[in-house]
Order: C-alpha cells, then structure tokens, then sequence
C-alpha cells in the first residue's frame, strides 16, 4: 500500500468509496502495515475546518511519521478546500495525507491534481461471507440476513454489528422490519453495552462513532462523579 512521493514527501491519497464499502478499514491496515499513528480530523462535523485549523496545521507539520485522515473531505466548503490546497503544499515529509471521500465531485481539482485516487468497490458476497464466518456467524445467520438486508446495508460494518446482536442472545427472524427494531435495541442500551457493541464497529471502521461514544462515555462518568 506505499505511495510514490513528490519532493520527498509522501503524495496525498484519495480515498473514495461508497458508505460502509471498506475505507476506514482500508486506512487502519495501511496504518497497521507502515506501523503509522493515525489523526482523525472529522470534516463532516466541521465543514470550513474553522474548529480544527490550528490543530490541522500542527499535525500537517509534526516530524512523528503519522496518517493524517481527513474523514468525509468531500463535505469541506470550498473555502475550507482553498484552506487544507495550502496546507498540501508545505505539509512535512514524515505525513500521510489521506482524504476520504464518498465522492469525488465536490473536490477542488488543484486538491486532485495533487493525490493519487484510489477506488473502493463495496464488498461483493463471497467477501462478506468470508469475514462473517471468521466473525464467527453461521453460513445460515449470513444467508438470511444477507437477503433481508437491502443493498446499502450489505457491509462489512453490519455483518460486525450482526454477530454483536447475536452474542447478546438475541433471535433473529428477519422480515421487513426487524432491522430497524435491532437499531432501536442498540439506542435503549446502557452506555457499557453501547462500548462493546460500537468498539466492535470501530474494527470494521467507523471513527465517527467511536469517537460519539467517547463523548457519551464522559458525560456519563461526569453524571456520575456529580452524583
């Protein structure tokens, strides 16, 4: 997964794939691989980048071989786009640079010009079967929810999530709602239960989320402590 560089520096990437079609796992493994630190900047939330400047700045610059992860970069507005353009010119060699995309149209072209685009397919059926038995789900558990579930929802982040609902115990019969009923099931758990079933999404990738539990987590603990 190395990428050629320009200048000594390591020419940016573009990530693009569909929700749930495997670029967060794409990114952990290029970190695990070239035993990389990751740094999180969540574009989705912050837009114009007017919160997380100072701090984009400083890691673009930092001399620790890390991936910087500009998560939903396809959601910056072009102002923010012409701010990060400037960062990509002067960003230190020991950076990764990796945009993370659903799509690629919104994306200024001096900001392509500059990465090397790679496309992630969303996983055929053969590939989610063979996560899903290594999960530890039956090939029956992943044929019926495999054809009750629609399109968009046929990732690898799901079948994570199936084999979680699975080990609490739970029976599932899949009809035309009982997904819903489980996302349901997931938002009354208590904050320990919510750690364990989302840390099991974090390893099919979803930072947004964890890092949302976090927060909860330490709201709750400050409840507590108050208490």
């Amino acid at each position: 997964m190395s990428l050629s560089t320009t200048d000594n520096r390591v020419q940016p990437l573009l990530i693009c794939g569909a929700p749930g079609s495997g670029k967060s796992h794409y990114i952990q493994q290029y970190a695990i691989e070239n035993g990389l630190d990751i740094l999180v900047c969540p574009c989705r939330i912050d837009r114009t980048l007017r919160e997380q400047r100072t701090k984009l700045h400083e890691w673009a610059h930092r001399l620790q071989p890390s991936i910087l992860w500009l998560e939903g970069a396809d959601d910056l507005t072009p102002e923010a786009q012409s701010f990060l353009r400037r960062i990509l010119e002067t960003y230190s060699p020991s950076i990764h640079f990796i945009l993370e995309v659903r799509t690629i149209e919104s994306i200024q072209e001096p900001i392509k010009s500059r990465c090397r685009l790679k496309i992630i397919s969303s996983p055929t059926k053969e590939q989610l079967l063979a996560f899903s038995l290594k999960q530890g789900l039956t090939k029956d558990q992943f044929e019926n929810a495999y054809q009750a579930l629609p399109n968009s929802k046929q990732t690898w982040r799901q079948f994570s999530g199936l084999k979680f609902l699975y080990d609490q115990g739970l029976q599932i019969h899949f009809d035309e709602n009982q997904w819903n009923r489980h996302e349901k099931r997931f938002n009354e758990m208590k904050i320990y239960e919510k750690s364990d079933y989302l840390r099991c999404r974090y390893i099919g990738g979803n930072p947004l989320a964890f890092s949302a539990l976090v927060n909860e987590m330490k709201k709750d603990a400050e409840e507590r402590d108050g208490k």
